[in-house]
């Protein structure tokens, strides 16, 4: 049976508001973290922190997958990087709010226009569950909709959602999946191309994409993949969570 799951999250691009200490107890979390910067690398730390390797975000790349266990509610302090050095004394950059009961969370880091905190920290729910092997997440940060196909199946993503596809079957050994990716022009309505290619989709592998708006060239939609190899055996793949 074919798959595909649209999820609806214009509330996704809005800061997530933080919860009152004098409202209710800040849950506590146990999970598996991995950070992603927009704009530039970055050294991070968070209160309890204390492992001598620091933190690095790279720029629209993964981090390495960092435990984490405490208050879901946290500051997030950082500095930029100059090949992997910090270059100036760390400070508060984003408020975070994970998830509780998730085992793994990508957390984005967008600029934010707000001088206090200059980034905002979008949290994904990443755990295989939600985000299986074999599977394309489309994350569109536009303001534009899409359509394509994937393998097997089609799909539209429309502006500032996302949308996970999985192909119904892929053959091995090559498991290939070609993709062919259209996007409507807001000016005339009309479709042009945006990529055409062919991902290998292993039985251990996703591909997260994110779909940018490139500043300098409007009209122009830059299209960063970002690929996660996740463990091979049926036991570490398929997860239960409370």
């Amino acid at each position: 049976m074919r798959t595909l799951i649209v999820i609806l999250i214009a509330a996704l691009f809005a800061a997530a508001p933080m919860l009152s200490a004098q409202d209710e107890e800040t849950p506590w979390v146990k999970t598996e973290l991995s950070i992603i910067c927009w704009d530039s690398e970055l050294q991070l730390s968070y209160p309890g922190y204390d492992d001598e390797s620091p933190i690095i975000a790279p720029r629209q790349m993964r981090s390495q997958r960092i435990a984490y266990e405490g208050p879901a509610l946290f500051t997030l302090s950082g500095t930029p990087t100059l090949d992997g050095v910090a270059i100036a004394s760390p400070t508060a950059i984003a408020k975070v709010e994970l998830k509780p009961g998730v085992s793994k969370q990508l957390l984005i880091l967008i600029p934010n226009s707000e001088p206090s905190t200059p980034y905002r920290a979008l949290v994904i729910d990443d755990s295989f569950g939600k985000f299986p092997p074999q599977s394309i997440r489309f994350m569109n940060f536009t303001d534009n909709e899409f359509s394509g196909q994937l393998a097997d199946v089609q799909f539209q993503i429309a502006a500032r959602q996302e949308a996970i596809i999985t192909p119904a079957s892929l053959s091995a050994p090559k498991y290939l999946a070609p993709l062919r990716l259209i996007r409507k022009m807001e000016n005339d309505g009309s479709w042009r191309p945006v990529k055409s290619t062919i991902f290998q989709l292993h039985t251990n592998m996703r591909i997260l994409v994110l779909l940018l708006q490139d500043p300098q060239r409007p009209f122009d939609v830059k299209f960063v993949l970002l690929r996660d190899e996740t463990p091979k055996t049926t036991e570490e793949t398929v997860e239960i969570e409370s």
